[in-house]
């Protein structure tokens, strides 16, 4: 189930959370193996309790797409100085350029669409003064709606920090090249560009300071409880196939509660013996 922790982060659920989920679910197909190879061995239906944990495996998964997405804002900060740049933080994936790269191999133009509200003073002086926007100047101006363009190929990451240089603005259908302030000045802006990898990592610095407790969401508790479930299903599926397999094959006849739980302890055993040798 590689694809999990991506779909839990896009859900609003941190690795933290994630790392919990599969903390506990051994211990769901511990229990379920043993408990289910119980019934089949005690009213002989085994092929049926089979196709129905397919059946089930199945929904549980299935289930998955229903679970309503968590509505989230990405913000990117819109820093200007001797360049303009767009600037996300908190960001702690080392590859994350190289990523970004690799969905920009056709094109190395990103656009961002940018909505700023309540722009300070400071920042409308600056771009009023430097960019060439006269009529934005000395106007009460609630929000600003920016259309950035950046080479992805010059983008940087600096101390959790990645840094994406700005070629060319639209603002109010004036074109601004190279844009630049004689000082240094910031706002904080909403954001969605062309880029899945991008909005991604801005997304995740959002989610992260949700102040309820992520256990306490619906997105968790929903996945948390198909997860479980699919797992459990699943660890049937896999004990009762290798019984009806040794079965037909006329291999080991100790019944399944038994084969059930030889699996898993040998199976324990297997991996306590790994992790020592990588310990060593």
């Amino acid at each position: 189930m590689p694809y999990i922790p991506t779909y839990a982060k896009q859900l609003g659920i941190p690795s933290s959370g994630v790392g919990i989920m599969y903390s506990i679910f051994p211990f769901v197909g511990l229990i379920a193996k043993p408990s289910f190879g119980a019934l089949a061995d005690k009213f002989k239906k085994g092929k049926i309790i089979f196709v129905l944990a397919i059946v089930f495996t199945a929904l549980f998964f299935g289930s998955m797409a229903f679970i309503p997405a968590q509505s989230t804002e990405a913000f990117m900060e819109l820093e200007c100085s001797n360049g303009t740049y767009l600037r996300t933080c908190n960001v702690t994936d080392s590859c994350v350029l190289d990523k970004i790269e690799m969905e920009f191999q056709d094109k190395e133009i990103m656009e961002c669409k940018l909505v700023c509200t309540d722009p300070n003073y400071l920042f409308l002086e600056q771009i009023c003064s430097e960019w060439n926007v006269s009529n934005l100047c000395y106007t009460n101006m609630t929000h600003l709606e920016i259309t950035t363009y950046t080479n992805i190929t010059h983008s940087s990451f600096d101390q959790n920090c990645v840094y994406f240089p700005i070629e060319k603005i639209v603002l109010n259908e004036t074109v601004i090249e190279n844009p630049q302030c004689s000082g240094t000045t910031a706002i904080k802006c909403s954001v969605v560009c062309n880029s899945s990898t991008v909005m991604d990592y801005v997304q995740t610095a959002i989610i992260e300071q949700i102040a309820d407790p992520y256990y306490t969401t619906v997105q968790f508790q929903m996945l948390f409880f198909l997860m479980a479930g699919a797992w459990a299903a699943q660890a049937v599926v896999v004990s009762l196939s290798d019984a009806i397999c040794f079965n037909l094959l006329g291999i080991v006849r100790f019944e399944i509660t038994f084969r059930a739980v030889y699996v898993v302890l040998l199976t324990n055993v297997f991996f306590r013996r790994q992790a020592r040798e990588l310990c060593k």
